[in-house]
């Protein structure tokens, strides 16, 4: 009797002892999604070769400027637009899109004009992106390639603007940033070309 007793006793103490382990904190996983909060950026396969340009590590920089006609009143004047994703000394590496033209009074659009000329949509590739887009790259060899040179032929090429902001920057300049997703092919002087697939683009346009 006392050795069951003493049996039951061992059980009860062994069924009741503390469990001193803890739940590790989850860990929420780090997004990897390319979203217009992203990096300004150039993505791509060029000729089936993964081609990658991201600033913010002071390697590359993002870029803007317009190509103006101006007229006074009562006429209209014209412009058009460009991002670039550029190496920082501004020496040899470039990629470049270009969007016109946005016809507006003054020597400006407003910029509720000016954020409309971006609504996301898809837009055609145009000689000098007279009615549209036109890209240049520059590669690292220091070699022009342009959807206008060449023969200019882009059947089955696309370019679409899949998402938009607008901001400010630091000096009060009004900017759209957009996000693109594109293919398109580039032809260089000598009229050889290369396919460009899979492109994602993400840069600002300014307002001046």
């Amino acid at each position: 009797m006392v050795v069951t007793n003493l049996l039951l006793v061992i059980s009860f103490f062994s069924s009741c002892k503390k469990n001193d382990a803890t739940n590790p904190t989850p860990v929420t996983p780090v997004s990897t999604a390319i979203t217009i909060e992203s990096s300004e950026r150039i993505t791509a396969n060029i000729d089936g070769v993964s081609y990658s340009k991201i600033t913010g590590d002071g390697t590359y920089r993002g870029s803007s400027g317009s190509s103006k006609s101006m007229r006074s009143l009562p006429d209209s004047s014209s412009a058009r637009y460009s991002s670039s994703i550029t190496d920082a000394g501004f020496n040899t590496t470039y990629f470049w899109v270009q969007k016109g033209t946005i016809v507006f009074q003054n020597y400006e659009p407003t910029n509720a004009i000016y954020k409309s000329f971006f609504t996301p949509g898809v837009y055609n590739y145009d000689f000098d992106a007279n009615h549209g887009i036109n890209i240049e790259w520059n590669d690292d060899a220091g070699t022009s390639w342009n959807t206008d040179k060449g023969t200019g032929i882009q059947t089955g090429s696309h370019f679409e603007i899949t998402d938009m902001k607008d901001f400010l920057d630091l000096t009060g300049e009004y900017y759209v940033k957009i996000k693109a997703s594109f293919n398109c092919i580039v032809y260089n002087d000598l009229g050889q070309s290369k396919t460009i697939t899979n492109g994602i683009y993400i840069g600002s346009f300014g307002n001046f």
